[in-house]
């Protein structure tokens, strides 16, 4: 028993070592982060750089070994020093007390300013180039604080083109796929963590969410996303799958490629992603529809940034590798515009992230900005005064290539004069996105969370206002979830349900509904039983609403999503909706 006893409290010692030592190489590479994110890279840390990885595994491993057996012979106030220390510590960096104060609080700052993306379409669609450059930051052009440039051609293009200053990074868009999620979708990207959902994590893919790769797929452009490192690594594919991206690569997806142009620990070196995308570029420039295409490069990716063998070694440290950067960026962008199909293209240039935690090249530099820039945008715009977040950018993009709005999501556009909210909250920011939100969850439903399907009794009449408690997501102008008095109707394109007391295999849904038909092309709606397609719809322009319509299938789960598919190529969301006047199942 004593045996088992000891055996025990070194199991115990272990495991707060641990805790510390995984505090200590967070806190070393990175700073400060969230609890969430520790857990989505645990969970896809194989995905990681060797480096990363490796080391970090046999630090945690040796120095939580000698914790436990430090702590288990120590004496009683060393024992509860040193357990205070590895508690404390692991709450500050992740911290564990605004992950509490949060999930007690509830935040309404989606109902209060989230903005259903909705643009209208121009009459001639340009071509979109997105080039994410890893952790570069804008205050690189003079680091140095006496005129020193580590960015002499992307500063000129900035200086010749638009930039915008005034940039604050928020806490859930400081991580490369946060950064991206927050500049396509207009939302911070986070887990709301519990029991119940930790093995979805990865999952985390904001799957109700319209992002704008969403819109231009609909608007029927050819839609790609490239990178140099593993798309497995914090759930990116899973993210840009769900994203209507329809050609996706990775490192993943090109074994070879990577085994004979490996750059850093993470994949494949930035030059050789460059001649890959330009081939991918001709494809899609070749195509009748225009292109949309996300690069994102890795040689700058901390801490094994990459200094590819064609570059100068001008310093000997990382300087040389942003130089670098600087000069396949800037090479890339004047190919691109030396191309036929340049004059119809707007390229975009976004530092993902500033550097994570620490920058080794101005360590005490504050207030730092990621590197931005937008070229060649439609006519007629003109970067207004803002002080702005990730947030900003997809509406800000959208309206670079000529789609009018004004905001998206949580975000607004820098080429209009409405306040972002970053000026109207401040720091605030990210203490309410560190809050629970039940309109939040909605983004990111996930099969697993059945608690978002209302419970249905068979042969029961649901009507008007009732259907609101069973659909997955509703259409309003500037609100989300929340009924639509006009004409009796729920607005929606899914129902979900939970099948009560019954035994049946075959279902039968009938449908009463109308519809909003922007143009004199045939409505059809195809319609999907947890993502099984089941059958369609077609509406004949004679005929009169409402509509009435019926559809059998078979299903052996009790939980039940059915998905309203609309043909229509327009981005107003009403067009993509039903009318539900009432429905049936039987």
């Amino acid at each position: 028993m004593n045996l088992l006893k000891k055996t025990f409290c070194l199991l115990i010692f272990f495991l707060l070592g641990i805790l510390l030592a995984t505090s200590l190489v967070v806190m070393f590479f990175w700073g400060r982060t969230t609890l969430e994110s520790l857990f989505l890279y645990i969970t896809t840390a194989i995905s990681a750089g060797s480096f990363i990885r490796n080391i970090s595994l046999i630090v945690v491993l040796l120095f939580a070994s000698a914790y436990a057996f430090i702590t288990f012979f120590s004496g009683k106030k060393w024992k509860i020093f040193l357990i205070f220390l590895s508690l404390s510590f692991f709450f500050y960096t992740f911290q564990i007390y605004d992950f509490i104060v949060g999930n007690v609080s509830q935040t309404t700052i989606y109902e209060d300013e989230y903005i259903i993306p909705s643009v209208s379409s121009p009459k001639q669609k340009r071509n979109l180039i997105v080039l994410y450059l890893e952790s570069m930051e804008s205050g690189y052009k003079n680091y140095d604080g006496k005129g020193t440039n580590l960015l002499p051609n992307l500063s000129k293009i900035a200086e010749e083109n638009f930039y915008f200053n005034d940039f604050y990074q928020l806490l859930y868009a400081n991580a490369t796929i946060s950064g991206q999620v927050a500049g396509m979708c207009g939302i911070p990207h986070k887990t709301e963590l519990s029991i119940t959902n930790l093995r979805n994590i990865q999952n985390n893919t904001l799957s109700n969410a319209i992002c704008y790769p969403d819109i231009l797929k609909k608007e029927e452009y050819n839609t790609f996303f490239i990178q140099g490192s593993s798309l497995s690594f914090s759930g990116t594919r899973n993210f840009i799958k769900q994203h209507s991206f329809q050609k996706i690569e990775g490192i993943n997806d090109n074994p070879d490629i990577l085994q004979n142009n490996k750059g850093n620990d993470w994949g494949v070196k930035d030059s050789t992603l460059y001649e890959i995308t330009k081939e991918r570029i001709i494809d899609l420039a070749n195509k009748n529809n225009p292109f949309f295409i996300t690069i994102a490069t890795i040689d700058t990716h901390e801490p094994t940034t990459f200094l590819d063998p064609k570059c100068d070694k001008k310093y000997g440290d990382n300087r040389d590798v942003i130089l670098c950067a600087d000069k396949m960026a800037s090479d890339f962008i004047k190919w691109v515009q030396k191309q036929d199909f340049y004059k119809n293209t707007t390229i975009v240039v976004l530092g993902d992230h500033i550097v994570i935690g620490r920058n080794d090249i101005y360590p005490k530099k504050e207030n730092r900005q990621i590197f931005n820039v937008i070229i060649n945008p439609v006519d007629g715009l003109e970067p207004q005064k803002h002080k702005w977040t990730t947030l900003d950018i997809a509406p800000t993009i959208m309206e670079a290539i000529g789609f009018e709005n004004t905001g998206f999501g949580l975000g607004r556009s820098l080429w209009q004069k409405d306040a972002t909210l970053y000026e109207k909250y401040g720091m605030k920011l990210d203490m309410e996105f560190n809050k629970i939100s039940d309109f939040y969850k909605k983004f990111n439903k996930t099969e697993k969370e059945k608690t978002l399907y209302k419970k249905y009794v068979i042969n029961t009449l649901i009507k008007e206002k009732e259907i609101i408690d069973y659909v997955g997501s509703v259409v309003e102008e500037g609100q989300v979830q929340a009924f639509i008095a006009d004409h009796n109707t729920i607005w929606t394109d899914t129902l979900n349900i939970e099948i009560m007391k019954n035994d049946k295999k075959q279902y039968c849904l009938k449908t009463k509904f109308i519809l909003i038909n922007p143009s004199n092309k045939m409505p059809i709606i195809e319609l999907n039983v947890n993502d099984k397609k089941i059958g369609k719809w077609e509406i004949p322009l004679t005929e009169k609403a409402p509509f009435e319509r019926e559809i059998c299938f078979e299903n052996e789960d009790k939980y039940i999503s059915v998905n309203f598919n609309r043909n229509s190529t327009t981005s107003n969301p009403y067009h993509h909706a039903i009318g539900l006047k009432e429905f049936i199942i039987r």
